[in-house]
């Protein structure tokens, strides 16, 4: 007999959580490249956590039960999912621009979360970008809705 939500057939408490949680249909994704990006420990740790989905933005938070509005408090125009709060936002849309991305760059735009992350980790700044990004955010958050 085998555990038919463990690559290796054997039960874990993680295989069991995601099949409780109804995640058993998301693909694994490979992210052991992070720990291999030149960059701070703070944003690889970040990064991973992206990957596998465990960032406290509401739709992470309400897969746990934790909430049930998914509504991004900044803009109030769609889901706080983890792409939303890094890229979506119509707010951090507006930095992107003025950090040079250009609204035509649509691998950057239109990339799922996992290639996203994979593709931006080729150059160098982006992350030290993305934490300006967070850090511009969080204070535009705190200065205008305090």
């Amino acid at each position: 007999m085998a555990w038919s939500g463990s690559p290796k057939g054997t039960f874990d408490l993680k295989s069991a959580y995601r099949i409780a949680m109804g995640l058993e249909c998301i693909e694994p994704f490979s992210a052991h490249w992070i720990w291999k990006v030149n960059t701070l420990p703070r944003i690889r740790t970040f990064l991973w956590k992206c990957a596998h989905n465990n960032i406290g933005v509401k739709v992470c938070l309400e897969r746990r039960g934790v909430s049930h509005d998914t509504t991004c408090p900044l803009c109030q125009e769609g889901a706080e999912s983890i792409l939303h709060a890094l890229r979506d936002c119509p707010l951090l849309r507006c930095l992107w621009n003025q950090l040079g991305v250009l609204p035509s760059n649509q691998a950057f735009w239109r990339s799922n979360l996992q290639d996203w992350l994979m593709l931006n980790s080729k150059f160098k700044h982006i992350f030290t970008m993305v934490g300006s990004g967070a850090k511009i955010c969080n204070d535009f958050y705190f200065y205008y809705f305090r």
